[in-house]
């Protein structure tokens, strides 16, 4: 009898030895997922509480210029720019009232020290309790982020330059712009809105000639860029009269004399002839361009509409017609390497303050739904519109591009310019939008590109 009740014991033991195992391993996964979709999450309040005392990673620029730092006060750690406003979209800010934005939201978990972290850091925090986070070098070059933001000077709009060997951003400027660190409760009213948006990635521009980039792409995909048009300066859609720039008459010319010097009739004239292929162009553009990223940016969009006279709009850049500078540029980069693209990085090396390297930034190589060969025609046009076109008379050399005017309407406009500048050692793809302005010409805008290249 009592032989059972030890066996009946053994039996109750193991089965509660059991029982209170699987609570553990139940406990621990839950507090692992909790860790790392409540602990990791910005919206979590140990977060904002724990955030004076950690020092949080150096942002430092490609060449190792520091740009964002932490430092430690009467109330703990705090985040010190040396270049307020000057990166403020880009870095974003970190702050424990009004938390993460940019890069300091997207990898706050490394610049935390917490997950994604290397493992010197990890160690340093759990067993020398540190707290301190991983360092970011970023692809953006501190000088020429300032000359952009130079030739910015007091208008709106913003400028993308990128490496297309690599898809590195090397400078990425919107202005207006905000002090990132200087924030109160005044930073977040109404009329702020304007200043927190940034314009090089999430701006909705009607982007003008700069268009007609895609609608000679899609010309020359329907065999349609050797067709010879006769210009008389207008076209008349439905009620409506559209005319060249000038109202310029060019007479008897094919697409590349066309985009070379902007004809509004010729674009209008033939791409609406494959205005079902240019949707379905700009659309597949669109997916190439989303696909590509691993930060949220706006790609380019058009709406067909329900009328002639909006598709003969958008044939020109005009009416429904929206993309950002970023695409424009992500465009500009594929016509100049041959179809292709590499996805945008801002991310140049992650690594611990003892100079261990966690990892760095790889992309991705996008094809384009357009092929080498019509490609490498485009980016003739492009050289043309340098050589003998809109942007003639700068003397650039070695450069291809496309201006671009949007109307606005009340006598406002978008001038635009987006081109490469073709070197061995520093290749570089520039585009520039100006925001909302009066009717001074597009020219200062291949004028910036031209001090940004020299």
């Amino acid at each position: 009898m009592e032989k059972n009740s030890n066996h009946k014991i053994k039996k109750i033991s193991y089965v509660f030895f059991l029982a209170s195992f699987v609570c553990i391993v139940v406990v621990l996964a839950i507090a692992g997922v909790g860790n790392k979709y409540l602990v990791d999450s910005k919206y979590d309040s140990r977060i904002k509480r724990e955030f004076t005392k950690v020092k949080r990673g150096t942002i430092y620029d490609r060449n190792g210029n520091v740009l964002t730092f932490s430092k430690f006060g009467d109330d703990g750690y705090y985040r010190v720019s040396n270049y307020p406003t000057l990166f403020a979209h880009t870095i974003g800010y970190a702050h424990n009232k009004y938390g993460t934005t940019g890069i300091e939201a997207r990898f706050n978990n490394i610049l935390s020290g917490r997950s994604g972290s290397t493992p010197e850091t990890k160690v340093n925090n759990v067993i020398f309790k540190e707290k301190s986070g991983d360092d970011i070098y970023l692809t953006l070059d501190l000088n020429l982020q300032q000359k952009a933001k130079k030739q910015l000077g007091n208008m709106y709009g913003s400028i993308v330059i990128s490496d297309p060997n690599s898809g590195e951003i090397l400078a990425s400027v919107s202005n207006p712009s905000y002090n990132e660190i200087d924030l109160n409760e005044n930073s977040f009213g109404e009329n702020s809105k304007s200043v927190f948006l940034d314009r090089a990635v999430q701006g909705k521009y009607m982007p003008g000639s700069v268009m007609k980039i895609v609608a000679a792409i899609n010309l020359i995909q329907n065999g349609d860029d050797k067709e010879v048009y006769n210009d008389n300066g207008s076209i008349k859609i439905d009620e409506s009269v559209i005319k060249n720039a000038g109202g310029i008459r060019y007479g008897a010319i094919d697409l590349k004399t066309a985009f070379a010097h902007s004809v509004n009739t010729y674009f209008i004239n033939e791409n609406m002839k494959y205005i079902d292929e240019y949707k379905k162009l700009v659309n597949d553009i669109n997916i190439a361009l989303k696909d590509s990223a691993d930060f949220n940016y706006y790609g380019m969009n058009v709406d067909l509409g329900d009328n002639n006279f909006n598709k003969a709009l958008i044939s020109i850049g005009q009416g429904k017609s929206t993309a950002s500078p970023m695409a424009i540029n992500m465009l500009t980069t594929s016509i100049y390497n041959g179809g292709y693209f590499y996805s945008p990085t801002y991310i140049k090396k992650i690594q611990s303050p003892v100079g261990k390297i966690s990892h760095s930034k790889t992309t991705k190589k996008i094809y384009m739904p357009f092929n080498e060969t019509v490609a490498n025609e485009v980016k003739d046009y492009m050289y043309e519109v340098v050589k003998t076109g809109t942007a003639k008379g700068f003397n650039l050399q070695n450069c291809g591009g496309k201006t671009g005017t949007a109307e606005l309407g009340s006598g406002k406009y978008n001038f635009l310019f987006t081109g490469f500048y073709e070197n061995e050692k520093n290749s570089r793809c520039v585009t520039i939008v100006l925001e909302n302005c009066p009717n001074f010409g597009y020219n200062i805008s291949v004028e910036i590109f031209k001090n940004l290249i020299n």
